[in-house]
């Protein structure tokens, strides 16, 4: 993963990581992979139950040995910054873990959200996924939209945390991409969020006591200087920030073709988060673009995509917002029709046109329901506004002006330990025989070690027989 998988590896070098010879990897996969089986399962297995064991002994030994306080990054107006739009309701109140972590429980039809506190606080509950993801008070719908991405493909954003599990000290490890260093970093922070008078907090909105949103969006906030540093931004640079690979963007101006742009880094001790946006000599028809997001999404490619305005984000009258960052979920062709599936991360304002959640389309092709939503006739009405929708393509081409690209290395490093933290004691075990179990049975390692992508900075080439061509720089 990252800059340094796209070199290609000869003989027998790079047979750990599934790099080299067919050959070679041939005659050595009997080693490799019970070695990767423990170095993905069997030891962070170990580590949970020895980090439980040390914590729990440092806090019986020595109380100042207890909560963890990061005073590099402190819980104070400081790291919040000077924010664009103010918080309502004086000045922000830090609280820690559990405590600023209400668990969403339902949600009325006009998108108006109720809370309650949550049996325990959870670094993670029934695995991570795009609707954990709500944006708050923070202009940063471009990193949460990058979040949401990542969360479609289970491991990607579990692998960024080193602390696998909720904190007893509230103390918290993140890897990320830092380009000042042309290598990864790792972030610590604390459990010590920025909440509202009644308890709720300011920025992402967590979900069902989850902490790793509020987590990874404060490490993000830490590595670029404050919270208000992350308002407005290119999903493009998270997207790079949180995998190490090769990203571009297509864009349009209205009536033109699309044309590729490349993200240069230009980070500076001040603004890790400077780039430069440069166009390329490749431009590509709306028929070329379909083609050329189904074989990034076939291949687990991270997409994005935003409505270009010129005062920032705005409401449409068709639900959609401009100035604002959607992730792609999935991109279909069924029946003869082409669709997009969208997520907003402000989990509310959806399409409301042709193949939306309340269309009638949906009953008219039994058939695309089946495939594409199938437990829509179960959803009730007042759940489907979850910023999740459907769109036909030619609409999505008419009103969006700019696609982000990241095309993802695949391999070890999507897979994960992963267990139930309300599970107790054998949680973690079980989570251990489970990723073993899906390792070897259902061969997932020899696919994610021998069958891997790496990231590249050229754009996919078309299938044969297609009637557009590709132009490629």
């Amino acid at each position: 993963m990252g800059k340094g998988s796209a070199k290609q590896r000869k003989g027998c070098s790079g047979v750990c990581s599934g790099k080299a010879d067919c050959w070679a990897n041939l005659l050595c996969a009997p080693c490799v992979l019970p070695s990767r089986s423990c170095l993905v399962y069997a030891l962070p297995c170990v580590e949970v139950y020895f980090n439980r064991c040390l914590s729990g002994l440092l806090q019986k030994l020595c109380c100042c040995c207890g909560t963890y306080t990061d005073r590099s990054f402190p819980a104070s107006d400081a790291s919040i910054g000077s924010l664009e739009s103010k918080p309502s309701g004086g000045s922000p109140q830090w609280l820690r873990g559990a405590a600023a972590v209400p668990a969403l429980v339902a949600s009325s039809g006009d998108g108006a959200t109720q809370w309650a506190k949550p049996r325990a606080a959870v670094l993670v509950r029934n695995g991570i996924m795009p609707s954990d993801i709500a944006q708050g008070a923070l202009g940063d719908c471009w990193l949460l939209s990058a979040f949401a991405c990542l969360a479609e493909f289970p491991g990607t954003i579990e692998n960024l945390f080193l602390t696998r599990e909720v904190s007893p000290r509230g103390k918290y490890s993140i890897r990320l991409y830092d380009d000042r260093q042309e290598d990864w970093k790792v972030i610590t922070v604390d459990d010590s969020f920025p909440c509202d008078a009644e308890g709720k907090p300011l920025f992402a909105q967590p979900s069902e006591g989850e902490l790793w949103v509020l987590v990874l969006e404060k490490a993000f906030a830490k590595l670029c200087g404050s919270y208000a540093a992350l308002e407005g931004g290119l999903t493009l640079w998270a997207l790079h920030v949180m995998t190490g690979d090769h990203v571009f963007s297509l864009s349009r101006k209205e009536g033109a073709a699309w044309k590729r742009l490349d993200m240069r880094p230009q980070p500076t001790d001040d603004n890790p988060r400077k780039v430069g946006l440069y166009y390329t000599k490749e431009e590509y028809t709306a028929e070329q673009l379909w083609e050329l997001l189904k074989s990034y999404d076939s291949s687990a490619a991270l997409l994005a995509a935003s409505i270009s305005s010129q005062a920032g984000e705005a409401k449409r009258d068709d639900g959609l917002v401009a100035g604002h960052a959607y992730s792609i979920i999935r991109v279909a062709e069924m029946q003869g029709f082409r669709l997009v599936q969208l997520r907003n991360p402000w989990g509310r304002y959806e399409w409301g046109g042709e193949w939306s959640d309340e269309s009638p389309l949906w009953d008219e092709h039994p058939a695309v329901q089946r495939a594409l939503w199938p437990l829509r006739s179960s959803t009730p009405r007042n759940r489907m506004n979850d910023g999740t929708f459907w769109m036909p393509f030619a609409t999505f081409c008419e009103i969006y002006s700019d696609v982000d690209v990241c095309d993802r290395s695949t391999g070890l490093h999507d897979l994960s330990l992963r267990f139930d933290e309300d599970g107790g004691a054998c949680a973690p075990f079980l989570g251990c025989l489970g990723g073993c179990a899906s390792f070897w049975c259902a061969c997932h390692g020899c696919t994610a070690l021998y069958c891997g992508h790496t990231s590249n900075t050229k754009t996919r080439e078309l299938k044969k027989g297609c009637c557009s061509c590709w132009c490629c720089c």
